[in-house]
């Protein structure tokens, strides 16, 4: 009885462990169907929901070139002389590593995550959102739209001085007028809009024509730089050609009132900020994980390579002050400028490129390119974001965005949406201006 009764005390818990496990195995498969029917489910809903099923961009076309346009702006022709006469070459191409050295922190930490997951349309939006949730996420992705549409009416505001500014070289003066300036940004922003409602394919060779002509003004800097003065005029207004006693004296700053290192760095580092473009089409590329931080950072590597050239070759043939006046090219009087305000030379003429290039009207269609690329892109990724953040129903007031038309999954209401305000903000800068 007593060797009975310790065999079944010994039985008794392998018996219970065996219960135990068969429990643990019932409860692991039952939660086992439930993460499948959870996994079945989310990819069923982001199937429903997929932003674009039309054209898919590669690297280039995907995300090089739309971060090239996009970093290219306003800036390259138009701020980049002022910026030398001010910083001196010295100080400029230190403010050009140090907002390099911001963007690539930035850009690592994008290819981190855009590296560690699936990544599908919405953009920034839809990788911050998956990372540190939906919540924090569609409170981001409000400022990135906005963000977006008042990047768009500042690149048309610039795309219309340099119109001006083309047209005062013809004696024409139309848009002095308010009302001709502000309705040829209105035209702009619409023509724009529409562009980006007829689907990538054809706004990716919008962008190529673009990117050719701006790359086409670079190389007509570089050359009329190299080749010197051909007028009076040219030498009269700085334009030394390419001279060691002008690159020393450019070498060190030389800051007007109410200018500073500060200052000036805060001027330029915007011209650097377009790094996002090509992950705010995410849903349009064929592998976004892979496209995104090849294409991003090879444009860093570029366009950071053209603002230190265009800082040392305009640093190299342009001084800083000049009168303009050919009559006072015999006497040197031209280069006097401590008792009168001097209109020419990198501290006072905003036309510096067209003065130091080959031919002048190639560096305005290089104005109008960098422009209105830069506004094309941020008008194309205003819609993804507002679409994505509609699907992902966190804001019940943009659910109605959510829509998309045609093959390709278009948002046309939230296009409608990017151009009132974008017109808004335009108007609104127009007028503090």
């Amino acid at each position: 009885m007593k060797e009975r009764e310790l065999f079944n005390q010994k039985q008794k818990p392998q018996s219970t462990s065996m219960t135990e496990q068969v429990d643990v195995k019932l409860k692991t498969y039952h939660w086992n169907n439930q993460i499948q029917s959870y996994e079945k489910l989310v990819h069923e809903e982001e199937s429903k929901l997929n932003v674009s099923q039309g054209i898919k961009l590669g690297w280039v076309e995907g995300v090089l070139n739309p971060c090239l346009l996009s970093i290219w702006g306003v800036m390259l022709f138009l701020r980049m002389p002022w910026i030398v006469g001010q910083a001196g070459i010295f100080d400029s191409i230190l403010i050009i590593f140090i907002s390099l050295i911001i963007i690539i922190i930035t850009t690592f930490s994008l290819s981190a995550i855009s590296t560690n997951g699936r990544v599908k349309g919405g953009g920034l939006y839809f990788i911050i959102s998956r990372s540190i949730g939906p919540e924090f996420g569609a409170s981001i992705g409000i400022l990135l739209a906005l963000a977006n549409t008042i990047l768009v009416a500042l690149n048309t505001i610039g795309f219309c001085l340099s119109l001006k500014s083309l047209l005062h070289t013809f004696n024409i003066h139309a848009m002095d007028s308010s009302f001709i300036f502000i309705l040829t940004g209105f035209i702009a922003i619409l023509i724009m809009g529409v562009l980006c409602c007829v689907g990538m394919d054809d706004e990716a060779k919008i962008q190529n024509i673009l990117l050719i002509f701006i790359v086409g003004a670079i190389f007509d800097v570089l050359i009329g730089s190299f080749l010197g003065p051909t007028n009076d005029v040219a030498i009269a207004s700085g334009f030394t050609g390419l001279s060691i006693k002008t690159f020393k004296e450019n070498w060190y700053s030389d800051y007007t009132t109410d200018q500073s290192f500060f200052t000036i760095f805060a001027v330029f580092f915007p011209s650097v900020t377009g790094i996002q473009a090509g992950a705010n089409i995410s849903g349009d590329l064929k592998d976004p994980s892979a496209s995104i931080p090849k294409g991003t950072l090879l444009s860093i590597l570029i366009t950071i390579t053209s603002y230190v050239v265009l800082v040392l070759v305009p640093g190299a043939v342009q001084l800083r002050d000049a009168s303009g006046n050919p009559n006072e090219i015999l006497n040197g009087f031209y280069l006097n400028c401590s008792f009168r305000n001097c209109t020419q030379g990198l501290h006072n003429d905003e036309n510096v490129m067209q003065t130091i290039s080959l031919w002048p009207y190639l560096i305005y269609l290089g104005c109008f390119a960098a422009t209105l690329s830069t506004a094309l892109t941020a008008l194309i990724a205003v819609p993804k974001i507002l679409q994505r953040m509609g699907q992902d129903d966190i804001y019940p007031f943009l659910k109605y965005l959510s829509k998309g038309y045609g093959k390709s999954n278009e948002p046309y209401r939230a296009h409608i949406l990017a151009i009132v305000i974008s017109s808004i903000f335009l108007l609104i800068g127009i007028k503090n201006n």
